[in-house]
């Protein structure tokens, strides 16, 4: 099971590892930049990847494939924000690579041909808003201490969600690059790179402008920023100190949410929603008029404003109204975040309905290994994930200003050490 960003992906990944263990089913997770490395050590008769929209990484999988083993599209992002982005995201990949497609909602799933494998499994890092999964999150009160936050005081969170705008000032050949090579070009909105990323750019800078009122007018409020993982943090860092905000790097958005008294963020951020799962009050920030899909179901389901004085003004009095939303979010949940109809009525979470999947088309395909791994083939790829651990333990930015986003082999453990716990603890309930 391969992972993209470290403080993105690992808690569900370990989740999903822990119910695959109860059918006794070996797996293992991986930094998705080892994947060449961990397929020719391993020989895996399956491999779960994020997306088939890079060719270079899909050869990979087609590696697998004819040596007889299977592929899992799992997709980090499966509720895309506009008309546009779902349709690429349903028939701009090579389908003939894809064994089983694993899609958060119907709203998606019925979007593929009939005859295309797919099924509904529920959006599996949203586990940890529920019981018992949400007992891993962390307290209040630890958080705080741990950023140098008053938890008497007012709480703003902020998700950032502009992992471009860093390209309107450099590397732009690597984001045309990397757009053309995704296919992303094709998308309406995104045909020009470079102009996306000043018009995000642009948006980003306007945004930070209203942030920054918020100092200055409402100084009993504590501001919070966790940057996107694809966003460059030096843009935020020399920003949030000079505003007397803490930035979050090296932690969980359920952490975030946990401390949060108000969260903001876009209206087509993914942020919003899981805030609503979590119970937590929201203000959406509309940038840009090129809005459809699951951001308009979103903008009916919080405040959401426009002007910088309606963003300070609306502060204080969001709060205590926020729960005027709860059915409209619960709708908007079970829509684009949830299957519409439960097909394992004793299990109701993401992370086990993505094990239970796989264990079905292992169980039914009985896929093939070239050469079944040996001991010596195990040793050999802990060491290489032990090596990788190590040369990324120091957190740090990559070339482009992403922060520690490998996935390390000693914090996959912990969390898949925690979650055993976790489950032999409790009792599961019904989360939505």
């Amino acid at each position: 099971m391969l992972g993209d960003h470290a403080w993105r992906d690992v808690p569900a990944l370990a989740a999903i590892k822990y119910h695959l263990k109860q059918r006794d089913i070996d797996a293992w997770i991986v930094d998705i930049h080892l994947f060449q490395q961990a397929v020719d050590l391993l020989h895996p008769h399956v491999v779960v990847i994020n997306h088939m929209h890079d060719k270079d990484r899909n050869r990979i999988v087609d590696t697998v494939r004819r040596r007889g083993g299977l592929s899992v599209i799992m997709p980090t992002e499966g509720r895309p924000n506009t008309n546009a982005l779902i349709e690429w995201a349903v028939n701009g990949f090579p389908r003939e690579l894809c064994d089983l497609y694993l899609c958060w909602t119907d709203e998606i799933a019925l979007r593929f041909p009939a005859d295309f494998n797919v099924r509904v499994v529920g959006a599996p890092r949203l586990d940890f808003y529920y019981p018992p999964l949400s007992k891993l999150v962390r307290p209040k009160i630890e958080t705080c201490s741990l950023l140098g936050l008053d938890p008497n005081r007012p709480i703003l969170t902020v998700a950032g969600s502009w992992p471009n705008a860093k390209f309107a000032d450099y590397s732009s050949d690597f984001m045309v690059k990397d757009w053309e090579k995704l296919g992303m070009t094709t998308i309406k909105r995104f045909e020009n790179p470079l102009e996306f990323a000043k018009a995000e750019k642009a948006r980003f800078e306007r945004f930070r402008a209203w942030l920054a009122l918020v100092s200055t007018e409402l100084p009993d409020w504590q501001i919070v920023v966790k940057p996107h993982p694809a966003e460059n943090i030096y843009d935020w860092l020399q920003y949030c100190d000079r505003i007397g905000a803490k930035v979050m790097l090296t932690d969980y958005i359920f952490n975030l949410l946990e401390i949060s008294d108000l969260h903001v963020g876009q209206v087509d951020c993914m942020t919003l929603p899981e805030a609503w799962c979590y119970g937590k009050p929201t203000l959406g920030v509309k940038l840009h008029d090129e809005l459809d899909g699951p951001t308009l179901d979103a903008m009916l389901c919080t405040f959401w404003v426009t002007r910088p004085e309606e963003f300070v003004n609306n502060l204080k009095a969001i709060a205590p109204l926020d729960n005027t939303w709860k059915e409209v979010r619960s709708n908007y949940i079970h829509k684009w975040l949830s299957p519409n109809n439960n097909v394992y009525p004793n299990m109701t979470f993401g992370c086990h309905a993505v094990a239970e999947e796989i264990g079905d088309m292992l169980t039914n395909k009985k896929p093939r290994a070239w050469k079944e791994p040996t001991r010596e083939d195990y040793a050999n790829l802990h060491k290489l994930l032990m090596e990788h651990s190590k040369q990324n333990a120091e957190p740090k930015a990559d070339w482009i200003g992403q922060y520690s986003k490998a996935v390390r082999l000693e914090v996959t453990q912990e969390w898949e050490r925690k979650i055993e716990e976790v489950y032999n603890e409790h009792e599961v309930v019904e989360p939505y």
